[in-house]
């Protein structure tokens, strides 16, 4: 019998034009965005099969669940889900890493798998403790699980799971909010999907962000704005006869902003698409689905 594993990242303690901060142990709230992400993504997350509920026991977690309607009593706490620790550079900024600690820093650029300052764990290290628990989980359980954890343990697990080189660990996408998804048939675990998300939270505000990260220019904006506005129209001529619903109609038109977000790099649809995938905004529809 198959099963389906979700490994779901908590939502973002800050806001997306905050400075990257090496945030790992400190036992940080959901900011009012991260709760507002995660209530957005509340249906979409609740779509899917699981039946049992495990997490983190840190308040970004914690509060993760809460916002997708998941009691305090449904969660089953593991110790083992908690955050890799970052030791003396936790709290700090990348920026203030790098002029502090730069030679800690440039080694660790060159063994990021298995590289770890004083006081931290490694993403082997983290990784190997996370698979663990999920081991502990797997036995405990026959049901469809939800894990609420963090994107360091996670990316550490995967990274195992999929066989690839220690330094490879950031090639897995777990953005705030993303769901990745695992089945396990004959006790055998296989990777799906990694980090998507729902388009339900490509509100303004997200694709503006999406351009600042991207540093995309107002031309490259402007003509994906008209883009945009020329789908929307074709799409009305055909809405009645070929079935399109609104969230078709809308999906189509975010699609639209989204297209050529980096159209002044070289092979730009690629890496476009490469970039949406990292965001968690492009998978598989049958694993959207959950089915």
């Amino acid at each position: 019998m198959k099963r389906y594993i979700y490994l779901l990242r908590h939502g973002n303690p800050g806001h997306p034009d905050d400075p990257r901060r090496c945030l790992r142990s400190t036992d940080v709230s959901l900011s009012d965005y991260g709760r507002g992400q995660m209530e957005k993504s509340k249906n979409y997350i609740r779509s899917f099969p699981w039946t049992r509920v495990y997490s983190s026991p840190m308040k970004r977690c914690i509060q993760t669940a809460e916002c997708l309607g998941i009691k305090r009593e449904e969660l089953v706490i593991k110790e083992n889900l908690r955050e890799m620790a970052a030791g003396i550079w936790e709290n700090l900024t990348f920026t203030e890493i790098k002029e502090k600690y730069f030679d800690l820093y440039e080694a660790r650029g060159k063994q990021l798998g298995t590289f770890a300052v004083e006081g931290a764990e490694s993403f082997q290290e983290a990784g190997e403790r996370f698979a663990a628990c999920i081991n502990e989980i797997r036995r405990e359980t026959d049901e469809h699980i939800l894990v609420i954890a963090h994107a360091g343990v996670i990316r550490g697990y995967l990274r195992a799971l999929k066989g690839k080189e220690h330094d490879d660990v950031m090639d897995f996408s777990i953005p705030y909010g993303g769901i990745t998804v695992l089945t396990e048939e004959n006790g055998v675990l296989r990777l799906e999907e990694t980090g998507i998300r729902t388009a339900d939270l490509l509100d303004d505000n997200e694709i503006k962000h999406l351009y600042q990260k991207c540093r995309t220019p107002e031309n490259v904006i402007a003509h994906m704005e008209k883009v945009a506005e020329m789908t929307v129209k074709l799409v009305d001529r055909v809405i009645d006869s070929e079935g399109f619903c609104e969230d078709d109609r809308l999906m189509l038109y975010k699609a639209a902003l989204l297209h050529d977000i980096r159209r002044t790099e070289k092979n730009h649809a690629e890496k476009s698409a490469a970039f949406l995938r990292k965001e968690g905004l492009i998978c598989q529809e049958d694993i959207i689905s959950g089915v």
